[in-house]
């Protein structure tokens, strides 16, 4: 793994980044990525949801936008997605939505 991670070379010390993962995964990579990124971002969040179809809902969206709010999320920063299916879309969805403040 410690090879790929020159590829966060491109971050730049201004952006945030919120990684966005569910419960599944996060136990397994979300430290390592976390520490790795955290060198190379002003700051770092993590917004985790529990896996499954069940947790498939608005209010998991809505709670994850109330963090990137808080936190002062605008298009200058980065979402990245850490897992894949519904944590994809998520991020998709906010990033698209987040991207386009003005």
């Amino acid at each position: 793994m410690q090879t790929s991670w020159t590829r966060w070379n491109f971050l730049k010390l201004k952006e945030k980044v919120c990684i966005v993962t569910e419960s599944n995964v996060a136990p397994i990579y979300l430290k390592e990525v976390c520490e790795l990124i955290s060198s190379k971002a002003s700051k770092t969040i993590t917004f985790s949801f529990e896996a499954g179809e069940k947790h498939k809902q608005l209010k998991t969206i809505e709670a994850l936008y109330e963090e990137l709010i808080i936190n002062h999320f605008d298009r200058q920063d980065l979402l990245i997605a850490l897992g894949g299916g519904v944590v994809g879309g998520y991020d998709r969805i906010c990033s698209c939505n987040i991207s386009s403040r003005h």
